[in-house]
């Protein structure tokens, strides 16, 4: 094959070798779950209109190096002095796709944009762009030239206006600054070998005809596309890195297992899934590792049934149990639409463990060397394409879940896809919640963000931990009596004011009762109240004080009140209703200063002597509707 080394025309990437190796850092997750992320969604991306199912192949093996290193024009000198017998692969194949489509040959201008070769070959940081599309960076693509030493060979055949075409053409991205690299006199470390046309000596196009391109594919056992198939197959060769280790877990001993469990925890919500298809319209996921099929294990046959139930509103297990989650005022429309469903069962620890086996459910999914938690709670998520997010492990998804000790939360949270985002979320090209999740990705697919000031994810999150609590913890109901019982034992009649309970709703009241003196020199009253789309109680005060007050919330009770240090001390491991956010006043002369033990209280410090008209304003997140808050102050010597 002959080699084309980067110049400045239409086919050359503008950076270096050694900027797009950087262009994808993810330390988070290991080889194979990168390689397999990352390929997986391509193919997906790529799957034909109303296939029922996509398949994908992993095949590791190894190759005469010799028989390709006289193929790669430039370097073949080079490579027979590093690989003089066998050397490693790993391809990954796929059928029912369209392959790598479209426009190859540079006259056609910005034509080629749209062309799927183009873009996985050429033309880094060009994404897919079809509504639901999993990739949307088009970044990926750089994990395949950090597995080996830089080397990549695509291989597709496409359907064109007189039946079919076979393409081929590999290519190099390596630093230039390194000591280890192929292209001794390239500055930018990229290179691609195909064939010219004519006399056409600026522009490496793909191989074309049947015998170059299987001369090739022979030298890694892999067989041409047939018939009417189409598809993309990547080969990596002169593999590096390996994707097993020594280790006492099994999926890392073996790369052929490493490979079968990253396709697992990533992709268990699509892979044999007929009701999936059902509901999204995609094709479902049927994979290969050596020609091995795939079956799933636990815990990931439990992922892919909690992903079922949240994405189909129902579920066969009766373990199992879902909720709607809806986003009060401005986030869907109409305004009662869900933003989507969580699904969750509660486990004993002891359950979460293949019986017999010296690892755990969380383990396994996390990849983790250890797992001394007593108890945790995992959320995970995903969009249409079916590939897990994230797994959420004990944080913003299910920060107000209590659990107990040897007890487990395992969550999905499937977002209403094709609901429409209220007129003030939606953009140009973010009309659905698909795209807006899609449009709030990191390049690597790892998390969601919120776009702009749009809070629609942190409210989601909040909601989403609320009715895990609400479901988990018990209901309202049957936490109000708890710990109504708890103040009745300790404080006799210490109950909370009559007209609060499940059906009440949280409020502070604006008269000046609200307002507690504790002496003369400070006083605070509730001037307004109103609520954010965050479900956060925004609170405007006017306080008198004199060099400096404490301002505390309390919970109304029939006869006191009660702060949260006495209810921590009282009430262990029930958490205070109320946290103050966020505090400021209209004076930029005065100060305040929440407190870092208890949320609930907050300073308000003046430089000056003498008794001062504070405006104030505070964000209070409401964790329970079951109480009233009071407002109350006191002064405090300087």
């Amino acid at each position: 094959m002959k080699i084309k080394t980067v110049s400045s025309d239409l086919q050359n990437m503008s950076q270096s070798g050694d900027a797009i190796l950087k262009s994808l850092q993810n330390n988070s997750f290991s080889l194979a779950d990168i390689i397999v992320r990352e390929s997986i969604q391509n193919s997906l991306d790529a799957s034909k209109p109303r296939s029922e199912q996509t398949n994908v192949d992993f095949k590791l093996g190894d190759f005469n190096a010799r028989e390709l290193n006289s193929e790669l024009e430039g370097i073949s000198e080079r490579l027979n002095d590093l690989y003089k017998g066998q050397a490693r692969f790993l391809s990954i194949s796929d059928k029912n796709t369209v392959g790598l489509d479209g426009y190859y040959d540079p006259k056609y201008g910005n034509e080629l944009f749209k062309s799927n070769f183009y873009k996985l070959v050429f033309g880094l940081g060009k994404n897919q762009e079809n509504d639901g599309a999993g990739g949307s960076w088009g970044l990926g693509k750089t994990s395949y030239f950090c597995v080996g030493i830089g080397i990549v060979i695509y291989y597709t055949r496409v359907e064109v206006e007189d039946g079919y075409e076979e393409r081929l053409i590999a290519s190099l991205i390596e630093d230039p600054k390194s000591n280890a690299r192929l292209l001794c006199d390239n500055p930018r470390g990229i290179a691609w070998w195909g064939e010219y046309h004519g006399e056409d000596n600026e522009n490496i196009y793909p191989i074309t005809e049947h015998e170059s391109v299987k001369k090739i594919l022979d030298i890694f056992g892999i067989n041409c596309y047939k018939d009417d198939e189409t598809g993309t197959t990547i080969i990596i060769p002169y593999l590096k890195n390996k994707f097993a280790e020594d280790s006492e877990f099994p999926w890392r001993r073996s790369e052929e297992r490493a490979l079968q469990t990253a396709i697992q925890r990533w992709y268990s919500p699509r892979i044999s899934n007929d009701l999936y298809s059902e509901k999204t319209g995609n094709s479902k996921l049927m994979c290969t590792v050596n020609e091995k099929s795939l079956e799933l294990e636990q815990p990931f046959s439990m992922i892919r049934e909690l992903y079922t139930a949240a994405l189909v509103g129902e579920s066969d297990n009766k373990e199992i149990e879902i909720r709607e989650i809806k986003i009060p005022r401005t986030a869907m429309d109409p305004t009662d639409a869900i933003v989507g469903r969580i699904a969750f069962v509660v486990k004993d620890l002891d359950d979460l463990r293949d019986k017999g086996k010296p690892y755990t459910y969380r383990q396994c999914i996390e990849d983790a060397n250890e797992e001394s938690a007593s108890t945790y709670k995992m959320v995970a998520f995903a969009r249409k394409p079916g590939m897990v997010v994230k797994y959420d492990f004990n944080g913003q998804w299910s920060e107000r879940v209590n659990t107990e000790e040897k007890k487990c939360i395992m969550a999905f949270f499937v977002p209403n896809s094709n609901g429409i985002l209220h007129e003030k979320n939606r953009s140009e090209n973010c009309f659905t919640l698909e795209q807006y999740l899609r449009n709030g990705e990191k390049a690597d697919h790892a998390d969601w963000f919120d776009l702009r000031k749009i809070t629609l994810l942190k409210r989601t999150k909040s909601e989403v931990s609320k009715a895990l609590s609400d479901a988990v913890d018990g209901n309202d109901a049957e936490r109000q009596s708890l710990v109504s019982e708890k103040l009745s034992r300790k404080f006799s009649s210490l109950l909370p004011p009559e007209g609060f309970g499940t059906s009440g709703k949280s409020g502070v009241r604006k008269s000046p009762e609200s307002a507690t003196k504790h002496d003369r020199s400070s006083s605070i009253v509730i001037d307004g109240t109103d609520m954010d789309e965050d479900g956060v109680l925004l609170i405007k005060f006017v306080a008198a004080i004199k060099k400096k007050a404490q301002v505390e919330i309390k919970i109304e009770t029939q006869n006191q009140s009660i702060g949260q240090e006495e209810w921590s001390k009282d009430l262990d491991g029930i958490e205070f209703p109320f946290i103050v956010e966020e505090v400021s006043t209209d004076d930029v002369s005065i100060k305040t200063d929440i407190d870092e033990k208890y949320k609930s209280k907050f300073l308000i410090n003046s430089e000056k002597n003498e008794k001062l008209r504070v405006n104030g304003y505070l964000k209070l997140r409401i964790l329970s509707n079951n109480y009233q808050p009071q407002l109350t102050i006191k002064h405090l010597e300087s």
